[in-house]
Order: structure tokens, then sequence, then C-alpha cells
């Protein structure tokens, strides 16, 4: 069965709310799984993916049956993401450290105030801490708007 009708089935089974979060645990387990091979070389089978979700999203359903059946997930999350003004562009970095490497990886996004992705940027960088990748990503982000002065811009970090 092909993996695309092997989710939409799970899905046609579940209420809203245990969708959502079904949704969500995948994402997880796909980035999980873009890290290992980014970081370790090490390839996923697509299948397992899904099935590393599904456990997950039942062993939550165990133990959280009632948000899960009042759909509580989805309601109490707020998105954190404003947008900015008119006429001006938020940038949001992020980086990560590999612990115990100097292997790291960093990423911006740009979107201006309809929230629209206007560019971005993905590349490995060696980096000794969480804090060293966050500050390579604020310096590309930089980098790459130099030369458009006229821009009106915001960066943003989840840094803490």
């Amino acid at each position: 069965m092909q993996l695309r009708v092997l989710v939409h089935h799970g899905l046609a089974e579940l209420t809203y709310g245990k969708r959502c979060h079904f949704k969500r645990v995948t994402l997880w387990q796909i980035w999980l799984a873009r890290n290992s091979l980014v970081f370790h070389h090490k390839q996923s089978d697509p299948i397992s993916i899904v099935d590393s979700a599904l456990d997950m999203h039942c062993n939550y359903a165990k133990w959280n049956r009632s948000n899960l059946e009042r759909g509580a997930i989805s309601q109490n999350l707020q998105p954190k993401w404003r947008p900015p003004n008119p006429n001006s562009l938020k940038i949001n970095i992020d980086g990560s450290h590999l612990l115990g490497t100097t292997e790291g990886a960093i990423a911006f996004v740009c979107r201006d105030s309809k929230g629209r992705l206007t560019e971005g940027l993905a590349r490995l960088v060696r980096a000794s801490s969480a804090f060293q990748a966050e500050i390579l990503a604020c310096l590309y982000a930089l980098r790459h708007f130099v030369d458009r002065p006229h821009l009106k811009l915001i960066l943003e970090s989840d840094c803490s």
C-alpha cells in the first residue's frame, strides 16, 4: 500500500483533535529523521517514520484521552509568530548544534506582512554550541540582506 493511502486511511478514522495531533507527531518524526540523515548520515524508511508517529500518538492518546477528545491540543496552542507591519520583512532565524561535535545547522526564513515566504536559507556550519549556531544564523541572515539597506527588517530568534 502506498504511504499516502496508508496515512489517509489512518487519518480518516480519527476525530479532528486526534488528526491534528497525529499530523503534528508525524511532522516531528519527519524532522527527527531529517536530523538523523543530516547529522548521522542514517536514512530512515518512510513507513517506519509513520509507524513511529503512530506509536507516539497512541502513547499520548492513552495518557491524555480527554485532551484529544475535546480537541484541546489545537484549541489551546496560540500561534507565536506575528507578521510584520506592511512594508517590512520579518526574518526568523534558528541554529542547532550536535553535542560533542563541531557540527551545526542554521536556517532563516523571511516573510512579508501577509506571511508569504520571500526568501530563506538552510545550511550546515561548524559550531561549538547552540548559541554559536544561533549567532551564525543571525550573521548569515544579515549578510544576505546587506546590499538592500532600503528594506525595513525585523530579526527574530527563539534563542533563550
